[in-house]
């Protein structure tokens, strides 16, 4: 199944990019429900996903906490934090074991600066942002249904899903009913 853009922060730099900016980086390794950072933290690392699972949450003006992106192996994390402020403005949370490298923002700089990258990694990062924007139009119940199921493989809890699709958790599980009464049996998990 392909990534849905609108839940996943997929990562537009070229392996030998990523290895030119993050190689010789110390790693980490964390379990899953670990902070990786908090909003109001200090933006000293960029991160690179090299496998595992995160996803990052904001919150609204009113403290509702809200979905931001999912970050898979490849993906890097703390980007435009890093760059438009000196406070993290998200949260990024484990979802599966994962492990990182960290590369200093400092040291970030100087190898983008060393090896010319700059245009493809203000490139890559506009495309991230650009392509993973939600669109808020009304959806179809089929495409409710598509952004359920791949959800449900993620491993999501139902108050994960409403607050991604911005419905109830209470809507949420009459729509999951109603997806799976709508299913031909064989297309059932």
């Amino acid at each position: 199944m392909s990534p849905d853009l609108a839940l996943y922060s997929t990562s537009y730099l070229s392996d030998e990019t990523l290895a030119l900016l993050f190689d010789g980086c110390p790693t980490m390794s964390f379990s899953a429900g670990d902070i990786v950072f908090s909003a109001g933290d200090p933006c000293t690392d960029i991160f690179l996903v090299r496998s595992g699972k995160l996803m990052t949450y904001k919150f609204s003006h009113d403290g509702k906490q809200i979905f931001d992106s999912i970050y898979r192996k490849g993906s890097t994390v703390g980007f435009r934090d890093a760059f438009s402020s000196p406070i993290h403005l998200a949260y990024c949370k484990v979802q599966e074991d994962a492990v990182l490298s960290a590369c200093p923002i400092s040291e970030f700089i100087q190898r983008a600066n060393d090896h010319d990258l700059w245009v493809e990694i203000v490139q890559g990062e506009m495309k991230k942002t650009t392509f993973g924007i939600r669109s808020y139009r009304p959806a179809s119940k089929i495409e409710i249904f598509r952004r359920l199921r791949i959800m449900e493989n993620e491993g999501m809890t139902q108050n994960e899903m409403a607050m991604i699709l911005g419905y109830s958790r209470v809507q949420i599980s009459r729509l999951v009913n109603e997806m799976y009464r709508s299913m031909d049996p064989g297309d059932k998990k």
